[in-house]
């Protein structure tokens, strides 16, 4: 076996002793496409390094960290895809059970990580390692959206704005199953001001109890979210202590809506096929279309 030490600028003790092979000595092309034991414990040179320390059980290779003074062991470069390197078996150095198929795994076996565990080589190769999946949706937990639970018997309205241009001539427009409809427009306006002018002159329109259905989350959040009631808190201010954008369609909707107890909000994605928002968007894009060209309605 070859003798030598090698050293890292960020550990005055010798991190790994690979026979007679230093950093700044070590032939360009020694151990290339191998992987061979590292006779001493030391840090290993990888970054990031899942396994932390080299062993006589970990293979290291000479592909150096990125300040060419460290030996790298071989599993970290093949999980980080440098050198290509063929994979390196891992033995096991204590008695267990393999966690596939729950059979003995004696010291010197072949073995694999496997489901949060080890196993036999052959076993968990052919098992998904369900580890990391689970780990991503620990990370990340779905929540599911919260609805405003509907009066029951509510009438259902579609409700849609529409603007060339921000701003720009802009249209509303609302709509129901049963044919009711009411659209207009406005210039210059904006998508927002046309989507809030929609769910306002909807429920200005529909006595009873209504759902207002619309794609914009701008207006069916600040109902399903509460914001307007931090808005009347702070008088009429948003969070950041500066004005509600709008305020002057806002504060009857919500005044409206406040006082008539029945009315809730639900959201649908736009263009998605549902045929009463596609209807309602086309109602709105007419009037928007109505909007930039005066005199063409008037002939």
């Amino acid at each position: 076996m070859i003798a030598g030490t090698i050293a890292t600028r960020h550990n005055s003790r010798p991190t790994a002793a690979v026979a007679g092979i230093t950093a700044r000595s070590a032939p360009s092309r020694t151990m290339t496409n191998v992987a061979v034991p590292s006779p001493l414990r030391g840090r290993c040179g990888g970054y990031p390094c899942t396994i932390g320390h080299l062993s006589p059980s970990v293979g290291v290779t000479d592909r150096r960290a990125p300040d060419g003074e460290r030996y790298r062991c071989a599993r970290v470069v093949m999980k980080r895809g440098v050198g290509r390197l063929p994979a390196v078996p891992m033995t096991a150095r204590y008695a267990t059970t393999c966690r596939v198929c729950s059979g003995p795994v004696q010291p010197g076996d072949e073995i694999s990580k496997a489901d949060q565990g080890w196993a036999h080589g052959p076993c968990a190769a052919t098992t998904p390692d369900t580890s990391q999946t689970a780990a991503a949706q620990k990370a990340a937990p779905t929540r599911a959206r919260r609805e405003m639970p509907a009066v029951d018997g509510a009438l259902e309205v579609w409700t849609d704005g529409a603007c060339s241009g921000n701003p720009g001539p802009g249209g509303w427009a609302w709509a129901t199953r049963d044919g009711r409809s009411g659209s207009g427009g406005a210039t210059p306006t904006t998508n927002q001001r046309m989507e809030i002018q929609a769910a306002l002159e909807a429920v200005r329109a529909l006595p009873g109890p209504l759902t207002v259905v619309s794609d914009s989350t701008y207006v069916v959040n600040c109902f399903r979210d509460g914001w307007w009631r931090g808005w009347l808190a702070r008088g009429w201010t948003t969070s950041a202590r500066k004005p509600v954008a709008n305020r002057d369609l806002w504060e009857p909707l919500v005044t409206l809506v406040n006082e008539r107890g029945d009315v809730t909000f639900r959201w649908v994605k736009g263009h998605s096929g549902d045929e009463m928002n596609d209807l309602v968007d086309r109602l709105a894009v007419e009037e928007s279309t109505r909007a930039a060209n005066p005199l063409a309605q008037d002939r």
